[in-house]
């Protein structure tokens, strides 16, 4: 990682401290710019590396100047983008605890991305967690918090979140709020508790009404309540909202027929997608040619005949050929 020599880190530092005095601090037509013994002094700090008694130094001068305390968030970034956290953690913190009031929040949201970039995600939970009853940086708080139990796979504390944002986001985020409690209805089927997760796909269908991923998760529970033909109803909703979910839903649709002696299932696979308007000829030939689990595979030439509209050479209709033979013979290895 390209890191910058202490030296011209001190003279940037430098350079903002004196544009920031020579803006702010003019009198009247003079420009002579002067800055506080201390700031001389916390440089000299920086650049031979005795980065507490800077960080002290710097801290003190926030507590009476604004100004420096801008130039102590700039350099608590810098140091977090360099990967030196620990420096921009004990920034941040000094801010927070010593800076004035209206400093506190802005130095405690600096200091839990700290956290969260040095991977100490309880911590950066904690501080975004009391930022939530902050005005200022609420939604920025709640976003962040989101954001890292997402990461975590989290989907309870990401769901609990998503209802403290604001009704105009929750309306926008509403998809993601159903892949939240689908996620926790899959944990509960592993559970084995599928009146739980009927409860909850219910709860993701008020948030998005037509969703796949709910259809195929209310299969396996008709499945294992031995309603079959339910089942088959709802995958084949499924497959027919989400073409590209074709590699879940295939292999268990013609599991079911298997078992309950449906002999046109590859037919009505095919006859189902084609008039989804979702995939062509070719895509669909190509989709089940994938997806066909090696048991079923032998049926697939004979299905996917009549595809030639969607084949747009000689060449391409005989590597599809090709494709669906290669996986029939295997089928009989």
């Amino acid at each position: 990682m390209f890191e910058l020599p202490p030296l011209l880190l001190a003279l940037a530092f430098i350079l903002v401290g004196l544009a920031a005095y020579f803006l702010g601090r003019r009198n009247g037509a003079a420009r002579t710019v002067r800055l506080p013994r201390d700031y001389y002094v916390g440089l000299d700090h920086l650049i031979n590396d005795r980065f507490d008694h800077a960080a002290e130094i710097f801290a003190r001068m926030a507590a009476a100047d604004g100004d420096a305390a801008e130039i102590q968030f700039a350099l608590g970034s810098l140091f977090r983008r360099r990967g030196e956290v620990d420096r921009a953690i004990a920034i941040h913190s000094r801010l927070r605890d010593h800076g004035g009031a209206g400093l506190r929040d802005k130095a405690a949201f600096a200091l839990a991305l700290d956290y969260q970039s040095a991977g100490l995600m309880d911590r950066a939970e904690r501080v975004l967690e009391e930022l939530a009853a902050s005005r200022e940086y609420r939604r920025a708080a709640l976003d962040t918090l989101v954001g890292i139990y997402e990461t975590q796979g989290d989907w309870a504390k990401a769901l609990k979140v998503f209802h403290e944002l604001p009704p105009a986001v929750q309306v926008e985020r509403a998809r993601i709020a159903a892949h939240y409690l689908c996620e926790l209805a899959e944990y509960a089927l592993v559970q084995g508790d599928s009146e739980r997760a009927r409860t909850l796909l219910r709860q993701a269908r008020t948030h998005q009404a037509a969703l796949p991923r709910a259809d195929i998760l209310s299969a396996r529970i008709s499945e294992r309540a031995g309603d079959a033909a339910a089942a088959l109803l709802l995958y084949l909703r499924a497959l027919e909202m989400s073409p590209g979910l074709a590699l879940e839903i295939i292999p268990a649709v013609l599991a079911i027929a298997r078992q309950t002696g449906r002999v046109d299932m590859m037919t009505e696979l095919s006859t189902r997608l084609r008039h989804s308007g979702r995939v062509t000829p070719r895509q669909l030939a190509w989709l089940l040619a994938t997806a066909m689990p090696p048991a079923d595979v032998a049926q697939l030439p004979g299905v996917t005949a009549e595809f030639g509209v969607g084949v747009q050479s000689a060449a391409e209709a005989s590597s599809l050929g090709a494709l669906l033979t290669r996986r029939a013979r295997s089928a009989h290895c």
